[in-house]
């Protein structure tokens, strides 16, 4: 058996060898920051770093995705690593991506896999996966064949986030939910011609968004409303954006219906029609309990008891990766210290990060069974839930008027045209749920 305390040991000197080139690499995908589907100049960064090593490369046919598959010299199963490639400007307020600390770090991971393919047992697939930002960029890899890439089944994939706190570089973990989910509510209000006065959706729009902050939707969900506009010319519609978040399916199923208990009563005792719109952006993610036995093990061989933290309960961001694990078992880490602010905050992220996604597979391979072709361990959770909205009515875009507060669009923290909370982790504090 391959000696796996000592590789993963000197996997933590070996990658600050490595943290020059993944600060240089997180540097130019903070000064060039792309979010979406498409990102393809950060592709072509990532691309370039990999060039060389040892490993099946591909990229995404509907999305700028990038994945690398290197082979182990010993039989073993099949892990997966995932970064998000998401950068939003460094002028974001309330942004805890990081960015680009996860997508340059694994760069770094595939260095050190590359260096030791001939101890690793099985196949790590590496998976720099854009659009996490509620845009849907692990459904479509899914789609695209990501658990199929190395020609067996994943046996555990695992994940990497940055979060503002300190010390920096701790390694934050829980089995069961981990992370929130995250909907996408948009009600549209317009006037039913039962007179009243063309301003008057606006002047509901605004009662009910202060009704949906204050009302209680279920235990552990939180409402936040992040817009506020008018459109039309007699300013005859209006729309209120909001993010339902919780880490519970039947609490989530039920705010759904208390949204809409709610929507449905103002709109009424108003004289509106009002339709709302759910876009279902990110599922709870779940962290596998055998899975997470790992990490406690790998992060206290590697760094010790001291850089590992238990979360008492899940936290308030959400993060596409629910969609992989409910497909394979597995995990979503978080990472301490989110916004390297000097050169030796890199020197302190990266390296931990690199050097524990690389540990992560090294242990866990060693220890998995080849699991045979066309069987997958699967997690035998429900699929999500699809829920039945109404039709939606045309998109109001840019007013002419105001919204309450006497602008035309009101947005709660942050300037229009940002990234909205309904992303990927746009909140404003890492606070866990209650």
């Amino acid at each position: 058996m391959n000696n796996v305390p000592g590789m993963t040991v000197g996997l933590v000197r070996a990658a600050y060898g490595h943290g020059t080139a993944m600060a240089t690499l997180r540097r130019q995908f903070g000064t060039d920051p792309e979010t979406g589907l498409v990102t393809t100049r950060t592709q072509g960064r990532i691309l370039d770093a990999i060039s060389g090593l040892p490993a099946e490369v591909s990229t995404g046919v509907g999305l700028s995705s990038v994945v690398a598959v290197i082979r182990g010299a010993h039989p073993g199963g099949v892990a997966l690593l995932r970064a998000d490639t998401d950068v939003i400007a460094a002028t974001t307020a309330g942004h805890p991506g990081g960015y680009g600390v996860p997508a340059a770090a694994l760069v770094g991971t595939a260095r050190l896999l590359a260096e030791r393919r001939h101890e690793l047992s099985g196949d790590v697939v590496l998976a720099w996966q854009p659009g996490s930002a509620g845009h849907g960029g692990a459904a479509r890899m899914l789609a695209e064949g990501l658990l199929d890439v190395a020609g067996r089944p994943v046996d555990a994939a695992y994940a990497l986030r940055t979060l503002p706190g300190l010390p920096r570089g701790v390694v934050a973990v829980r089995s069961g939910p981990m992370l929130a989910s995250a909907d996408r509510l948009q009600v549209t209000i317009r006037d039913s011609g039962q007179g009243g006065g063309p301003a008057r959706p606006v002047t509901v729009a605004c009662q009910l968004a202060a009704a949906l902050d204050r009302a209680h939707l279920g235990d552990r969900v939180t409402l936040t409303v992040d817009q506020i506009s008018a459109s039309g010319r007699n300013l005859d519609s209006a729309t209120v954006v909001a993010t339902v978040r919780t880490h519970h399916a039947a609490a989530r199923s039920g705010a759904h219906e208390a949204v809409g208990r709610l929507v449905g009563g103002y709109a009424t005792a108003h004289g509106m029609h009002a339709a709302i719109q759910w876009h279902i952006t990110h599922p709870v993610t779940v962290n596998d309990a055998a899975e997470v036995a790992w990490i406690h093990r790998t992060v206290t061989e590697m760094y010790g008891r001291e850089r590992l933290v238990q979360l008492r309960s899940p936290v308030a961001l959400s993060d596409d990766f629910g969609y992989v694990l409910d497909a394979v078992p597995g995990a979503l880490v978080l990472l301490l210290g989110a916004i390297p602010e000097s050169d030796s905050d890199d020197m302190t992220l990266l390296p931990t990060a690199a050097a524990l996604l690389a540990g992560l597979a090294i242990r866990r391979l060693a220890a998995s069974r080849v699991t045979p072709p066309g069987v997958r361990r699967t997690r035998h959770r429900a699929a999500p839930t699809v829920l039945a909205v109404p039709p939606s009515l045309p998109p109001t875009g840019a007013g002419t008027g105001r919204a309450c507060a006497g602008s035309q669009t009101l947005v709660r923290g942050r300037a229009p045209g940002t990234p909205q909370p309904g992303g990927d982790d746009g909140v404003s504090t890492p606070a866990a749920l209650p």
